[in-house]
């Protein structure tokens, strides 16, 4: 083997192709990595806008079908309760209007419209009043039935008034 010599004063005699064709091949490799790279993240942004819209579609979907359901009643308990709601309680409650007695309280009344029915807790002078407002509310046209569930004297009470529960079925009246 022979030594190097290095003479950096010396001009190049020959002209160095393989270090300029390297050079070229390194800048063209590093452009078309770069424009990779830009083509690379236009795909990105392409599929996040279709995926926005397709979230977008599906959500707009869903709303559409949520606002359908609450249109179409998924049973028939449903229906009929949303029925029972449509139903103004009016109709029960004129009943206790055109029975109602100066010897009763009430002290509690539920109306469930859906099934024309009224609850009733009251108190009464006498056991007689609370009787004769069955009898009342029985004859009244449109009652079907009329249930006494409980009764009892309010014993705590000094004036002993009778606590009584009723349960009214109606009858919706016919237009």
């Amino acid at each position: 083997m022979q030594p190097i010599q290095l003479d950096f004063h010396r001009k190049p005699t020959h002209t160095p192709w393989i270090g300029l064709v390297m050079t070229t091949l390194g800048v063209v490799v590093l452009l078309w990595a770069l424009t990779q790279q830009d083509i690379a993240k236009q795909r990105r942004d392409q599929i996040a806008e279709r995926e926005d819209q397709v979230s977008w579609q599906k959500k707009h979907l869903e709303q559409q079908q949520q606002a359908a359901r609450k249109e179409i009643p998924a049973n028939a308990k449903i229906a009929t309760i949303r029925r029972g709601q449509m139903i103004s309680p009016e109709t029960g409650l004129t009943l206790l209007e055109k029975t109602w007695n100066p010897n009763i309280a009430y002290t509690r009344i539920e109306v469930n419209t859906a099934d024309h029915d009224l609850k009733l807790e009251m108190e009464s002078r006498t056991l007689n009043d609370a009787l004769a407002l069955v009898d009342t509310l029985q004859k009244t046209p449109g009652v079907t039935r009329v249930t006494m569930a409980h009764q009892g004297i309010k014993i705590t009470d000094p004036f002993k008034p009778t606590q009584s529960v009723l349960e009214v079925v109606w009858r919706e009246p016919q237009p």
